[in-house]
């Protein structure tokens, strides 16, 4: 629907820019969802770092915010 009478040229998929860099990348985060949740370290890592929407980066941010409240209060 986005593209409905368009006719020019369809744009291309643009990464999202609010990317987190490895320096950021919560390493008790990663961790527990290797250890506890069975992902693979390398796949967490990957999709975190490319920002690319699915469920492990949701359970990441989802997690992440948690220890985040965790630790605050």
């Amino acid at each position: 629907w986005l593209n409905e009478n368009y006719t020019g040229k369809v744009p291309c998929n643009v990464t999202y820019p609010n990317r987190i860099s490895l320096e950021d990348l919560s390493p008790s985060v990663v961790l527990h969802m290797t250890e506890k949740l069975g992902y693979k370290n390398s796949d967490v890592i990957n999709t975190v770092l490319s920002n690319r929407a699915c469920h492990i980066l949701a359970i990441y941010f989802l997690l992440n915010k948690k220890l985040e409240r965790y630790l605050s209060g």
